[in-house]
């Protein structure tokens, strides 16, 4: 394994760039870590026909509550959306693992509904709302990108906010 180090200025998008080209389609793929992302991105490679693409993208976390540490599951609920190091009710789509929020990634609320205080503002590519009865409270909510998404999954689910959205960019 290897490493690939991106030296990034501006303007990094998600989607697929090409690393390397081949013309034989034979390319053996060592590097096995990808750094130098700003956050939140992060880059995973792979390899096609004609050689080996960098996929830049942005993690999807689901909000855990209070509950800081992974148990297999993503529990919701009440709890306080900041950006505390010690803060980790973030979660894998599995609760396997927790983290703390890094602005831009995407947010899926689900399990029990409950009142999240927003902490500050915080920045978001986008907000899914897959059970009904979440209430946002308190700091506010800004889009990280030219078009955020706002989504409320299923008909007839509703999600309350009662804290400011705010930013020059669009909600979708």
């Amino acid at each position: 394994g290897g490493t690939l180090a991106i030296m990034y200025s501006t303007g990094i998008t998600e989607r697929d760039y090409r690393v390397v080209q081949s013309s034989t389609g034979k390319v053996t793929l060592n590097p096995t870590t990808v750094t130098g992302l700003p956050a939140p991105y992060i880059g995973t490679l792979r390899t096609d026909a004609s050689g080996v693409l960098l996929n830049i993208s942005v993690p999807t976390v689901y909000w855990d509550g209070g509950q800081t540490s992974a148990d297999g599951v993503v529990g919701g609920g009440t709890g306080t959306w900041n950006t505390n190091t010690s803060n980790t009710n973030w979660t894998t789509s599995d609760g396997t693992s927790n983290t703390k929020w890094v602005s831009n990634m995407r947010s899926v609320f689900a399990g029990t509904p409950g009142t999240v205080t927003v902490s500050g503002t915080q920045t978001v590519d986008q907000l899914q709302f897959d059970v009904g009865g979440y209430i946002l409270s308190s700091g506010g909510l800004t889009p990280g990108l030219a078009s955020t998404i706002l989504q409320v999954t299923n008909a007839g689910d509703t999600a309350t906010f009662n804290t400011p959205l705010t930013g020059s960019k669009n909600w979708t």
